[in-house]
């Protein structure tokens, strides 16, 4: 990744995932979801669970709840972490 930034400092770097194909609701669902894991509030085999309470909250709630997380970026470490997403 880093030689490729080096490459092409212009452009986007590849994902290493592939996008969700809604990616900017989804992008906030999974870290609604991300959050709760890390919060301690859903446990990481709870993925889903966590997507369908963020779908079903809505963009407005979920966003409100992280931008409130004075902890937010912990709790997505901790999330990434829990769901064996961290590299």
């Amino acid at each position: 990744m880093e030689k490729w930034r080096l490459e092409h400092p212009h452009d986007t770097p590849p994902y290493r995932f592939t996008p969700s194909p809604t990616f900017g609701n989804s992008s906030r669902c999974e870290l609604y979801a991300l959050m709760r894991i890390g919060q301690g509030h859903l446990g990481a085999k709870d993925w889903g669970r966590g997507m369908s309470e963020a779908l079903r909250f809505g963009d407005e709630t979920i966003s409100a709840a992280m931008i409130e997380d004075a902890d937010l970026h912990d709790h997505i470490i901790k999330g990434l972490y829990e769901a064996n997403l961290a590299t």
